[in-house]
């Protein structure tokens, strides 16, 4: 079995698949190809013929591009799961398995390939249905991404056959130069602190730390600095300035989560979320949706958030549209698929209505999936961060929060760690986890908070692309990105689950993410489908999930997600896609394609009364053929909410209604986590509320702890401990009381879920005795010997004095013991003493009760 980096033999098989899915032409096909494109407006034929003799083999240094993503993106498990994929394609047994043939598949020609490689989209096994989509996805985004040197710069060879022009061309012109666009620009690198900066002469403390930056974090910043606090806003992601945007698919990956390539384990699900200096609302698409009364009146009359329906959430609601600058009706400029989209639900009788943009001027960029190089998208960075930062607040860039410290179950920092790896402790009076749906659950988890439905409860607002193709060129990179939406199908009159349906809206289709989307039957008909690009019009089907999915985190820290699609999501969506088709048709679409595996395209006939009847025909046999089957048609989100929602209790969610966790005072929530149920609409407007509502009950809590500062001089370092201790499993915070003896306390810190597991005490003292020696941290530093150990025995004797040094707690399974054999009294017993003197002891002690309630009923 494989093991170690990828072999030669492995590359081989690799470089076979790749070249699979894109593969230059024979003569005779580049000849048709050409022929079945003539006489087509701003077409050159010379640029096709080019396109037609391209080959994954003519893009340099892509297939080294994607041995190094997968040595240095994944986790062991993952490299490990690709190696034996390789091993099982280049061996007899494994290609008979997985291709109906002994030969290896690298040895097979090409035409047994492309027949094999087509077979598994459809394949009755999901791991052969994977295969295909994964491996055609990494293709397709190389085939349009990599750039090759050319007389107008760097450029792909694939985009002159289609007339993609690259990056915006009015990039760099009068929009960017002007005097207001320049002022609207702010560079946060003047304002932020590396890792020294925060140690030095002891380390800095502030009233809030802020961990993410994008809608929930940047208004979160911004209040709290324009009352006077100090504010700390830590992301994981860099700082672009707008003129450092170079607007091309492959670079904007560092704007996103895992590179714009997360999915759910599955891989049925392909999920954006923004990891930059701005978050979201750097990269999102600009539409601007107030919160939907249903919504609002579900959120207060089913979980009991009485704000959502009170004029306080209307003040916020107002207060934030004009500071982002929300324009609507006539102010908003239309690109040609929002004029496709507004134009056939008007002909269809359709409702429809022009989606807010929170913008500057007459907006027309529709590169801003990828940044805003004009600072006309009024998101965080030119709005809410920006007036933090003229009221002082400081950041720090491509630092990872670890974890939240927190004593006497009140949140009193956090543990950092920069691109370097180094790790420092940064405390305050208040923590506030602005990462996101996707990465709050996974901080709040470090943390040591232990609500089951942190992580769970995730909404995507899953969507499908239904692609109508048109005689006339539509551009779909061009112009305003999502300026209409139509509520056709909404299902607001369905008595089970009313407003669970979905929306119309348009995306933003730049050549990777169009090529991925469309179906893969052959290289031939893959290139083909390409050049139907410039003349495409896409709509996307927007679900307000009922169902849900839930998020964990992986071995490298990135978000897993796992989600299963509901029944009645699926009915939903397939609502919106026939309504979609008949938008389309309705402007005049020749063909329609659905984003599968391997549906075929619907041509429609010339004769108006035939068409609707051939829609019909085509979307039956789409059910019957099983291409609404999860994972073989493509499902998008770029919405994520609910993973830590707001409950009026904690036994209806981790955090109250104030946005604050029930577990740990001090730490709050300021993100789409909150939401109970999803939005329905995009999330940024209602998020932006939201957390402006959760930041004064911030304001509130830090106006009561006026004149306390943040202790750091009673807490141990738990990073020098996690680099003692890389291998350990860590305990719960540590507390022992003896009030026996004293009334007053004495305190152990570790952080967060750190103690360690049992090991001779040798090696555990040689250890602590090397970090005690440490310069400036021998008053923090825990020694620990063999009488230190919280034990039983100590426990059931009181034999608990008090002590100068730090106490540990002995290994559960001493305590598994305990339970098993001793009376009812004596457990009682246990039970007090934990509770009184050992926060850690406690968890500890549930989980071996559990394990004997297990195995020993009553």
């Amino acid at each position: 079995m494989p093991n170690g980096p990828l072999t030669k033999d492995d590359v081989r098989v690799l470089r076979a698949l790749m070249t699979t899915v894109v593969a230059p032409l024979s003569d005779a096909e580049a000849e048709a190809l050409c022929e079945e494109v003539r006489g087509r407006p701003g077409v050159s034929m010379a640029e096709v013929k080019r396109f037609a003799k391209l080959g994954f083999d003519d893009l340099p240094g892509a297939l080294e591009m994607i041995v190094e993503e997968l040595e240095s993106s994944t986790s062991e498990a993952e490299f490990a799961d690709f190696q034996r994929l390789m091993w099982l394609l280049r061996t007899s047994p494994g290609s008979l398995l997985l291709t109906g043939t002994p030969t290896p598949f690298a040895d097979l020609d090409a035409k047994q390939r492309v027949v094999i490689f087509r077979g598994w989209a459809t394949s009755m096994f999901e791991t052969k249905r994977v295969l295909h989509a994964t491996f055609k996805a990494i293709a397709m985004k190389l085939f349009y991404r990599v750039l090759v040197d050319g007389k107008a710069g760097p450029a792909s060879p694939t985009w002159g056959a289609v007339g993609y022009p690259g990056p915006d061309p009015e990039q760099r012109g009068p929009r960017f130069t002007a005097p207001e666009a320049q002022e609207r620009m702010y560079d946060f690198r003047r304002d932020t602190l590396s890792l020294d900066d925060v140690t030095a002469n002891g380390g800095r403390s502030f009233d809030a730390i802020i961990v993410g930056s994008g809608c929930g974090g940047g208004v979160t910043a911004d209040y709290l600095s324009g009352l006077g606090y100090s504010v700390l806003v830590i992301e994981k992601g860099d700082f672009v300035h707008a003129s450092e945007l170079e607007l091309l698919e492959e670079s904007a990956g560092n704007l996103y989560e895992k590179k714009g390539l997360l999915t759910s384990v599955d891989r049925s699900l392909f999920l954006l979320a923004g990891s930059c200096l701005g978050g979201g609302s750097t990269v999102n698409w600009s539409c601007s949706l107030d919160t939907p009364h249903y919504v609002r009146e579900e959120w207060a009359n089913v979980f009991g958030l009485k704000e959502m329906c009170s004029p306080k959430f209307a003040e916020s609601l107002d207060y934030i549209r004009k500071r982002v600058n929300v324009t609507e009706g006539d102010a908003v400029v239309h690109n040609n698929q929002n004029q496709i989209l507004m134009n056939g639900c008007k002909k269809l009788g359709y409702p429809y209505k022009v989606a807010g943009q929170n913008v500057i001027g007459p907006h027309r960029c529709g590169w801003c999936t990828q940044g805003c190089p004009y600072a006309e998208k009024q998101g965080t960075l030119v709005t809410f961060l920006k007036d933090a930062a003229a009221r002082g607040a400081r950041f720090m860039t491509s630092t990872k929060v670890i974890r939240v410290l927190h004593r006497r179950d009140r949140a009193i920092g956090v543990e950092v760690e920069d691109a370097e790896g180094r790790r420092a402790a940064i405390y305050s009076k208040v923590v506030v986890s602005s990462c996101g749906a996707m990465q709050t659950p996974l901080l709040l988890r470090r943390s040591g908070l232990h609500h089951p439905s942190i992580g769970q409860n995730l909404r995507v607002h899953p969507v499908v692309i239904v692609t109508g193709i048109f005689d006339r060129r539509i551009h779909p990179w061009e112009g305003p990105i999502m300026t209409t939406v139509s509520t056709v199908a909404d299902r607001s009159s369905d008595r089970c689950a009313p407003h669970y349906g979905a929306k119309l809206e348009t995306p933003s289709v730049h050549p990777s993410m169009f090529g991925i989307s469309q179906p893969w039957k052959s290289p031939y008909q893959t290139k083909r489908s390409f050049l139907d690009y410039p003349f495409s019009s896409s709509v996307i089907v927007l679900s307000r999930d009922y169902g849900s999915g839930s998020v964990e985190e992986d071995a490298l820290g990135f978000p897993s997600v796992t989600y299963k699609l509901h029944e009645h999501d699926k009915k939903a969506l397939q609502d919106g896609f026939k309504a979609a088709c008949k938008v389309l048709i309705a402007e005049g679409a020749k063909e329609l394609s659905f984003g599968s595996l391997g549906a075929e395209r619907l041509v429609l006939p010339d004769d108006e009364e035939k068409k609707m009847g051939a829609l019909d025909k085509w979307i039956q046999m789409l059910e019957s053929d099983g291409w609404w089957q999860q994972g073989k048609f493509g499902m998008f989100s770029a919405h994520q909410m609910g993973t830590a929602k707001l409950s009026t209790s904690y036994f209806s969610g981790p955090v109250s209604q104030k946005g604050e966790t029930w577990e740990v005072k001090n730490l709050f929530v300021a993100d789409t986590s909150l939401f109970p149920t999803p939005s329905g609409v995009n999330p940024m407007i209602t998020c932006f509320t939201i957390c402006h509502m959760v930041a004064q009950h911030i304001g509130a809590r830090l106006q009561e702890m006026e004149g306390e500062n943040p202790d750091s001089s009673k807490l141990t370092f738990c990073s020098k401990m996690s680099t003692a201790f890389p291998d350990c499993t860590l305990y719960p915070l540590i507390r022992l009381i003896n009030s026996r003896n004293s009334s007053t306390s004495t305190e152990l810190l570790l952080s967060p879920s750190m103690s360690m597991k049992s090991s001779s005490t040798a090696s555990k003292n040689s250890t602590l005795s090397k970090l005690s020696s440490d310069e400036g941290d021998k008053s923090r530093t825990c020694c620990l010997n063999s009488s230190s150990v919280i034990t039983p025995s100590a426990f059931l004797s009181n034999d608990l004095k008090r002590t100068s040094t730090c106490s540990a707690l002995a290994p559960p399974d001493e305590w598994s013991k305990v339970v098993d054999s001793s009376s009812l009294a004596l457990r009682v017993r246990l039970w007090m003493s934990l509770a009184l003197s050992c926060c850690g002891g406690l968890n500890a002690l549930e989980k071996a009760t559990a394990r004997r309630s297990a195995t020993q009923p009553g």
